[in-house]
């Protein structure tokens, strides 16, 4: 056991971040973990998320209690037309979240399209990796930002483990918290 820095993780962070073709990466105790903690070192009072709808469903809670607590708002949309995620762009907003394929019913987003619609008007991308994996998706190739993931799934393998991890190549990220250590 330790606290602040431990070689199985170092290495497993490292492994992930390989995985995703990122060079940074953080473990998390669960995925919620991991996503809840990306939201919060990227969004501040008074910000605004675009969110495509068919996301994890305790995702779509925490944007809907604990974020609004915070004045973030978030407009959901279906994810299938890159016209909507542009109209409902705010000038607040900071980040667009995707899940692709999403949970349970496994629609997709065209990521490349979105992240460029993003990054055209500065807005980060996120999204949850968990069921395509980087076996079959590596969005941060496509220009997504940062990825997370529910390794509790397919990552784990075996369905013995809770974890989350996120993994970025996006240096500015490390300010967030990031420690020393994700670099790679």
């Amino acid at each position: 056991y330790t606290r602040v820095d431990n070689p199985t993780i170092k290495v497993t962070e490292q492994k992930i971040a390989q995985l995703e073709r990122g060079n940074h990466a953080l473990l998390f105790a669960s995925g919620m973990a991991a996503i809840t903690s990306s939201l919060m070192a990227i969004l501040s009072s008074g910000d605004h998320a675009v969110v495509v709808r068919s996301v994890y469903v305790p995702v779509k809670a925490f944007f809907d209690t604990t974020l609004t607590r915070y004045n973030i708002s978030a407009t959901y949309v279906h994810g299938d037309d890159l016209n909507e995620f542009e109209a409902s762009i705010q000038p607040n907003t900071k980040i667009i979240y995707l899940e692709s394929p999403s949970s349970n019913i496994f629609l997709v987003q065209d990521i490349a399209a979105i992240s460029k619609l993003a990054h055209s008007k500065g807005i980060k991308v996120l999204i949850d990796n968990t069921w395509a994996t980087p076996f079959f998706q590596n969005p941060l190739d496509l220009g997504a930002d940062v990825v997370m993931h529910s390794a509790s799934k397919y990552l784990g393998g075996h369905s013995d483990i809770i974890a989350g991890v996120i993994a970025t190549k996006d240096p500015d990220l490390n300010k967030f918290g990031w420690h020393e250590r994700t670099t790679y």
